[in-house]
């Protein structure tokens, strides 16, 4: 709100001016990428904690100046990074890594929806990928720290970007990454932000040993995973009952993960113990 009234770009020091009026220990930045930095470089010089969005910012050297900044602030610093939060995706970590699939041999990602914006063709910052929007700008930072959060580092990807014909805005529509992980392992990416009717988001895990299914093909981000593993013993898939408290919330299921992410946050602040998602987390991010 506080973006909305006074206007992007104060600038540095208008922002540190604005902060400096305010009896306040945190930051919680909800802003396009462009002008998430200067906020954020504000705040940390005068030693306030900092929740941000992803991606950090619109370059890496931007994030590289905020990560910096956090880090000789010493102060709590965090990204928004809401998926591991959703009790199916910890479960299906925990099944991997508890050898549940035996050796892995390849992973998939997809991620197909009709995103609010695309859907009413409104052309916004989400929809110009020059101030971070996109299919790349907007889906594949959750993607990507998702997918070291499972597998670990990221050593290669290759990546193609389209737009949709009939559309005459800047934004990539389609993405599609392959990935080679440190490990050997490989994986594909397929992100689509026009899809109407799409399937919504699917990640499937492929061992030797066994297949690891995660779905959601509801409207909402984090509600309605169903988890699903398969052994060759059984030689289908089976349903994995998990407990998600954000399957009860009536509003949206993002407020439940954010909700985790924040209370690390607070307690980083009362404890001075690190935590993740910070600001490393997305630097690295950026940098993939």
């Amino acid at each position: 709100r506080v973006a909305a009234r006074l206007g992007i770009g104060n600038g540095f020091g208008g922002w540190r001016a604005l902060m400096e009026r305010g009896d306040f220990d945190a930051v919680a930045i909800a802003t396009p990428p462009a002008a998430q930095p200067e906020i954020a470089l504000a705040a940390l010089s005068l030693g306030k904690a900092v929740f941000c969005e992803k991606p950090l910012a619109l370059s890496l050297a931007a994030a590289r100046d905020m990560a910096d900044a956090a880090r000789r602030a010493g102060v709590a610093n965090m990204v928004d990074f809401i998926f591991p939060e959703i009790g199916a995706w910890r479960k299906a970590k925990a099944i991997i890594d508890d050898g549940g699939l035996g050796r892995l041999r390849h992973v998939t990602l997809d991620w197909h929806l009709e995103t609010a914006a695309n859907r009413t063709a409104v052309d916004s910052w989400k929809t110009r990928s020059a101030d971070g929007g996109g299919a790349l700008g907007g889906f594949l930072p959750h993607s990507l720290y998702a997918l070291e959060w499972f597998l670990g580092p990221i050593a290669r990807i290759s990546t193609a970007l389209f737009q949709a014909p009939d559309d005459h805005r800047s934004g990539d529509t389609f993405a599609h990454l392959s990935v080679a992980f440190a490990s050997g392992l490989a994986a594909s990416i397929s992100v689509g932000v026009t899809a109407f009717l799409g399937p919504g988001h699917r990640l499937q895990f492929y061992g030797n040993e066994g297949t690891l299914s995660l779905e959601n093909g509801t409207a909402d981000y984090v509600k309605g995973f169903r988890l699903s593993h398969g052994t060759r013993p059984a030689g289908r898939l089976q349903a994995v009952s998990v407990n998600e408290d954000a399957d009860d919330w009536e509003g949206d299921g993002r407020i439940v993960a954010a909700s985790r992410i924040v209370g690390r946050f607070l307690d980083w602040m009362e404890t001075d113990q690190e935590a993740a998602p910070s600001f490393q987390d997305g630097l690295r991010v950026q940098y993939l």
